[in-house]
């Protein structure tokens, strides 16, 4: 399991909270400025109101009085609806909808972008709606000088609704965009995390390169002593004692691996990429081995890749190795098979190397590519170290997968260039 880094979830708990809070904020702020602007219109409409029915009463609306520009109609209506008197463009008739018992109703007209206010003045004599209905209905049409009952104002609201538009936008807008901008830093912030722990490996696997290197410097010339001595000792020694030599040949040979390995790993990744046909080199590099291996190819006879020539053959190497010493824990050896499969995809060309060994799971998976990890009794576990190193330095991947039945499969991509 990879350690979890408090900081960098601290970071992110502290970053959700703070712009949750501003886009909250934000919200309720405009919120409440509309609110504050939809009573403003309102108070003014009805102030509007009072002084045109306060006019009226006292007949004054025949007289110079100025009406503001704002009020696009106003008119006296009695309890029918009809018309007693209007100003400017109030309607000749109530509709149903004005004409519902309350004794005041606003409403906005967002076609007109005008706010209407209807007002009843006293009270009707009748209280059971179906009488009211139908005393309306048959009710002769009243003769002029009959009794205001109905108040009716259209006020100028554009400006408050262009201002609720503009508002009604901010108000999603604007938190959107916090949501954004907390989105892209987020993922600034775990690239920038991630840029600098790569910083800090580099700096790291620079700083192994240089100990691995004078480390195996300083074993060669060692190793290659007791190269000498051990055949100058098959020289000398009785033949009852050759066998603990042949011990320590092996010992020998497997640090002298260990170090080349080493070496593999901590030199240049990329190389010197060159174009590579890669049907051919699979070919000619499956006739090093004796264990039977089966090569299908359905990508076609021209599969180039630019990969660095001596490092390709580590990476098939160390895979293809790797595939068929898997078969040490399986006890049925007849069944034991690997299978090679090049094929094109949209990203590229693709080696999978399969094998019906005893697969992998559990923890292992994670650190498979690590170096010196290994679940094999012999082996240096730096196959696949290397194998993802210079797979990864030209650009391409290379993943484990778990086979149904058993066994590993593993995927080499080689991404196209350019």
């Amino acid at each position: 399991m990879k350690p979890v880094n408090l900081s960098e979830y601290l970071f992110y708990i502290v970053l959700i909270f703070l712009f949750t809070g501003m886009a909250l904020l934000i919200f309720v702020l405009f919120r409440g400025e509309a609110e504050r602007n939809r009573l403003l219109l309102e108070y003014e409409a009805e102030r509007m109101t009072a002084f045109l029915s306060e006019s009226m009463l006292r007949n004054q609306l025949n007289g110079n009085i100025e009406i503001d520009e704002r009020v696009i109609g106003f008119g006296v209506y009695d309890w029918n609806g009809e018309k007693i008197q209007t100003w400017r463009n109030a309607p000749e008739k109530l509709n149903s909808a004005d004409m519902e018992r309350t004794a005041r109703r606003i409403r906005y007209d967002k076609k007109n972008k005008s706010l209407v206010i209807i007002r009843r003045i006293g009270r009707h004599p009748m209280t059971n709606p179906d009488d009211i209905a139908e005393h309306m209905r048959r009710m002769p049409r009243m003769q002029p000088g009959r009794p205001p009952a109905i108040i009716y104002l259209e006020f100028d609201a554009s400006s408050y609704m262009n201002k609720y538009g503009l508002n009604r936008i901010s108000r999603i807008g604007i938190p959107a965009f916090l949501l954004l901008t907390m989105i892209v830093t987020m993922l600034l912030y775990k690239k920038n995390t991630e840029y600098r722990k790569k910083l800090v490996a580099q700096a790291q696997l620079a700083q192994l390169g240089e100990m691995a290197r004078t480390l195996s410097h300083e074993i060669k010339n060692p190793l290659g002593a007791m190269r000498i001595q051990t055949g100058y000792l098959k020289k000398t020694l009785p033949k009852k004692n050759l066998a603990d030599l042949v011990l320590i040949e092996e010992e020998i040979e497997r640090l002298t691996l260990l170090t080349r390995r080493i070496s593999d790993f901590v030199r240049d990744p990329a190389g010197k990429p060159e174009k590579i046909n890669l049907n051919t080199f699979i070919v000619d590099l499956l006739k090093r081995y004796n264990h039977p291996v089966t090569f299908r190819n359905t990508a076609g006879s021209d599969v180039t890749i630019l990969f660095d020539r001596d490092r390709l053959r580590s990476l098939l190497e160390n895979v293809i190795m790797n595939a068929i010493e898997s078969h040490e824990s399986t006890k049925e050896e007849h069944v034991f098979q690997v299978d090679i499969e090049l094929s094109r995809t949209k990203h590229g060309v693709r080696v999978s190397v399969l094998d019906s060994g005893k697969g992998i799971g559990g923890e292992s998976v994670e650190h498979l590519f690590d170096p010196f990890y290994t679940t094999k009794t012999r082996g240096s576990g730096m196959g696949l170290a290397i194998a993802k190193r210079f797979c990864e330095a030209s650009g391409g991947e290379i993943r484990l997968f778990p086979r149904d039945g058993g066994g590993t499969e593993v995927r080499i991509l080689f991404r196209k260039r350019g």
